[in-house]
């Protein structure tokens, strides 16, 4: 289901909730070679936050929400 939106829609909506219940930031411990699908999104890579989970790289990645965004 790759390039077909349904995870940009899945992670929109998802902010949308926490953006409902109050959250004003986000945040993802994404797998590097996702990155750019995050930076799409908005998000922000933390800085110094690359780890190995399973033998995989991955990095902490934030974005600001609120309601309506």
């Amino acid at each position: 289901m790759r390039g077909s939106g349904l995870g940009a829609r899945v992670v929109l909506s998802l902010e949308k909730k926490a953006a409902e219940l109050g959250a004003k930031m986000v945040t993802v411990a994404a797998q590097k070679q996702a990155q750019g699908f995050y930076d799409k999104l908005g998000y922000t890579v933390l800085e110094g936050s690359d780890f190995l989970d399973g033998h995989t790289p991955h990095i902490i990645m934030y974005k600001e929400i609120s309601e309506g965004k």
